[in-house]
């Protein structure tokens, strides 16, 4: 979920925002994550989710971000409606949460609550759940390769420089707090996929896949926050979350358990694809996913996104070392060898 901002929002505003919602008789700010302001409205038919988007990261003002992000998120949101093109991927195993409006006067998001709960740390022991999450995003990245249509609504360029910006473009310092005497070289070769992930993309990525997006719901997961949606390079989307998995395996001591839904989850996602598939599974893609992980690892543990990460701005020797190894050597990386073996 996003963090909330008590007061931004009334009742008035959300009435306005969506009449056919209204009336709108409660706004209960909540809080848990970082892009956005969010509440769970109660409203004419039910309960709701509202999300805002500022012009900037929420929990991180001084790092722009364009509210054009929430107009992403209702289009990829609107995608799994019944009639729309990937209908067919909303299943119990995975879904998006429904849509049900979206105000761009307000930048306001009206969409389905799926009520609090676990996410995916919670049950990094049940590799099944994980393997299912494999065949979704597999199915998500095959069937949207190449559609053009898609990739005009879908193209999220001010999010991919935004994250040039931040991450991409800092891992060598990152790497030299870290104590890597090659942190130099280590940045550059960040920058460099982080400058491949600005050219036009492959398939549609949902762009924050981390167990915070992950609602535990039933045998699958819901998962909700698509604002980084992006027609983009699908070695985001895996080595993101590879990346979490591998932290949250660290924090919770479930280091074996985070392998084997990580190898489960990879597995599936090859098996969608087939042992290599030119633009979505090929050596480019396996060499980006590796030196992602490395980048997401790095920023989580001596970037800007280190207290809201699962390390809580802690930054254990194991997963730095993980971190510099794979952007060392990452071609065939060890912890990626479940998309690439037979």
């Amino acid at each position: 979920m996003s963090i909330a901002s008590p007061g931004s929002l009334t009742l008035v505003d959300a009435d306005r925002a969506f009449p056919r919602l209204a009336p709108f008789r409660r706004l209960t700010p909540l809080h848990g994550g970082s892009l956005n302001y969010v509440w769970r409205a109660e409203a004419a038919q039910g309960s709701l989710i509202l999300k805002r988007a500022p012009p900037h990261v929420a929990s991180v003002p001084e790092i722009a971000l364009s509210e054009r992000r929430l107009l992403i998120e209702a289009r990829a949101l609107k995608l799994f409606a019944p009639g729309a093109p990937l209908d067919f991927l909303a299943t119990d195993a995975a879904r998006p949460p429904h849509f049900l409006g979206f105000c761009r006067r307000a930048w306001l998001l009206a969409e389905e609550d799926l009520g609090d709960g676990p996410d995916a740390s919670e049950v990094l022991a049940e590799g099944s759940r994980f393997s299912r999450l494999g065949t979704f995003i597999g199915l998500l990245h095959r069937v949207t390769a190449g559609d053009r249509r898609i990739a005009r609504r879908l193209a999220n360029p001010e999010v991919q420089r935004t994250r040039f910006e931040s991450q991409y473009a800092h891992v060598g310092k990152f790497a030299e707090r870290a104590g890597a005497p090659d942190a130099s070289a280590l940045g550059r070769v960040a920058r460099a996929v982080g400058q491949r992930f600005l050219e036009p993309g492959r398939c549609l990525v949902m762009g924050d896949l981390w167990p915070a997006s992950l609602l535990v719901r039933g045998g699958g997961f819901r998962i909700i926050d698509w604002e980084l949606a992006h027609f983009g390079n699908p070695a985001q989307d895996l080595g993101h979350l590879v990346a979490h998995l591998t932290m949250w395996g660290v924090v919770k001591h479930q280091e074996e358990d985070a392998g084997e839904a990580i190898a489960g989850l990879l597995r599936a996602y090859r098996d969608v694809l087939g042992s290599f598939t030119p633009g979505l599974l090929d050596d480019e893609v396996l060499t980006d996913t590796a030196v992602h992980f490395g980048a997401e690892l790095l920023a989580r543990t001596w970037g800007p996104f280190a207290a809201s990460g699962p390390l809580g701005g802690r930054a254990p020797h194991a997963t730095s070392r993980l971190a510099l190894e794979a952007l060392r050597a990452p071609s065939r990386h060890v912890v990626f060898r479940a998309l690439w073996q037979p």
